[in-house]
This record gives structure tokens, sequence and C-alpha cells, in this order.
């Protein structure tokens, strides 16, 4: 059972009202994962009390249906049911459309200054003019490849230089070249009540999932997330080396890399048949990426089975 190292400092809780929390919060954000045990044992001994409150906390969590009591077997995380999903997802859309609609009314001269100084602070630590990237990871889901977002930040002298539109060459399916528009949605270009296309996904619900996501996290959760996202990176390029797949490039890396493989396509097959995804095919090699949700546990059994296959 993984049990990070420093939990938040909750005071002035007694001993169940501050495991329920702190449990819920692995949880939610995925330090345990759904299917893993939930031993008390271990639990009483990471807060320092007895088991009593352990299980008090547990039946509160379980009547939440977040987790699932097993009498005489195991207690483990609840798996997600696709149909409570169904009935959450609309809800939550509204949601969030009134949250952002509250907070545009809300949004204040000193709010905007505190997000300019941050983002000058940013620009001057990296000494980047311009600064683009994936958005993904803040907070969306994978969502079987979309729809995703990017950022595109600038300095103050070239912020006026972006462009209004740009236009992106890419391929299809039949490896056809196309082209997208890559800073403007379709709504732009499309009367919606006369359109007969498909609408394309509203990107502002995509930004607005990212900036609660932004807020929710704050400064620290994000630098844990990014911590643990590299070095548990670096321990799988590390016990990959160990069983003959070095990395391919020397220099820094965050939380994704290349590795040689001799055989990529029967190590990701194997791995598929395990349940696990792997990396995708490179040339020479598979690029692997690695991120705060994998637990040290996964890694090393897809190691054993990559090994098993090299």
């Amino acid at each position: 059972m993984p049990i990070p190292e420093k939990g938040n400092d909750l005071c002035r809780l007694s001993a169940k009202d501050i495991i329920y929390r702190t449990v819920c919060e692995w949880i939610i954000t995925g330090v345990l994962r759904p299917g893993e045990k939930i031993l008390d044992s271990e639990l009483a001994r990471h807060f320092s009390v007895s088991r009593t409150p352990v299980r008090e906390a547990l039946q509160v969590l379980e009547s939440q249906k977040l987790i699932c009591v097993r009498p005489g077997r195991a207690t483990v995380v609840a798996e997600l049911d696709v149909d409570d999903i169904e009935k959450c997802y609309r809800p939550l859309a509204a949601i969030q459309g009134l949250a952002a609609e509250l907070a545009c009314g809300r949004l204040t001269e000193e709010a905007l200054a505190a997000l300019e100084e941050a983002h000058a602070g940013f620009a001057a630590a990296c000494g980047a003019d311009i600064a683009v990237g994936e958005a993904q990871p803040l907070g969306l889901d994978l969502a079987f490849g979309g729809p995703y977002l990017g950022y595109m930040a600038a300095n103050k002298a070239m912020f006026r230089k972006l462009p209004g539109r740009i236009v992106g060459q890419t391929h299809d399916a039949e490896g056809n070249t196309g082209y997208v528009l890559t800073l403007t949605a379709r709504e732009q270009h499309i009367r919606r009540e006369k359109a007969s296309s498909n609408i394309c996904s509203n990107q502002a619900l995509c930004a607005f999932a990212a900036g609660v996501y932004l807020s929710a996290m704050g400064a620290e959760g994000l630098r844990q997330a990014a911590k643990l996202s590299m070095s548990k990176a670096h321990y799988l390029a590390c016990e990959l080396e160990k069983i003959g797949m070095p990395r391919i490039h020397a220099g820094e890396y965050f939380h994704e890399f290349v590795c040689k493989c001799e055989k990529p396509e029967a190590v990701l097959k194997a791995l598929d048949e395990n349940g696990i995804l792997g990396g995708l095919p490179v040339r020479d090699g598979i690029l692997w990426c690695v991120t705060e949700l994998v637990t040290r546990e996964e890694l090393d059994r897809a190691v054993s089975i990559i090994k098993e296959v090299c």
C-alpha cells in the first residue's frame, strides 16, 4: 500500500477525520488506485493511532462508495462505474459553466496583476521570449486522444506579434497531408444554428478545467507532482538500463525518455497482455512517459515483464 512520506498538516481534527480526509485525498489524486488494497494496520502505524479511528474512517469512505470492504478478505479502493460517470457528467458540466460565470464576475485587477507578475517571473526564469507546450497534463483526462489544449505565452514585447491563427500540417489515418487551425476553434467559422457538420469540442471548457486544476493544486501541489513524475521516470530509466535498454539521448529529461529496444513490438504486446499501457515505438527504441500517478510497484512489474521478453 503506497503511503506518501508527507501529507497535509491537518490540525484541530479528530484522528478519524484526519485519516478520512487524507485517504480520501489519496484516492482522488490517484495515490491509491482502483482495486488497490487498503490495510488498516499500515494506516494505524502511519498515523500513530489505534485501529479504531482507522476503521471508523474506512466506514465513512465505504458509505461514500470510495472503497469496498470485503469481510474476511480485503478492503480495496472501489472501481469506477461507467454508468455513474455518465450520470455525473452533465451536472458537472453545468456546475463548471456556472463556476466560470461567477468567476468572471469576480475577477479583479489585483488577480490580473498577480497573473502578470507570475508570467513575468516565469519568462525571466526561463530566459525565453515565447513559451509553448502541451496542457493536457493539467487536469485533463486522456479521453482516447482528445480533446486537449495547449498553451502559448510571450513577453510583453512579443505579445502583440502573436498570430491570431496558426495553420498546422498533419496527416490523416491514410497518410494524406491535412491542415488544421491550431489557435482557433471551429465555432468561430461556423454558424451554429445552420451548421451541417459536427461542432468541435468546446476548448474553453478544456481551458477552464485546466484553470480549476491549477487552482486546486496550487504551487506546492504542482511542484510535488512534477517531482514525483521526474523521480519515477528516472527510476524507470535506471531499471530499464539494468536489463539492457539504455537511454538513446544522454541529455537532461523530465518525465519522457527514449530507450533502445531491439523488440519494441514484442515488448509492448507483452505489456498490453498484462494490462499495462506501454510506450510509443519510435526509431531504434521506445518512448516512455511516467507520471505521478504510477506507483513504483507498477514500474517494477513492467520491468519484470520486459525482462522476460528481452
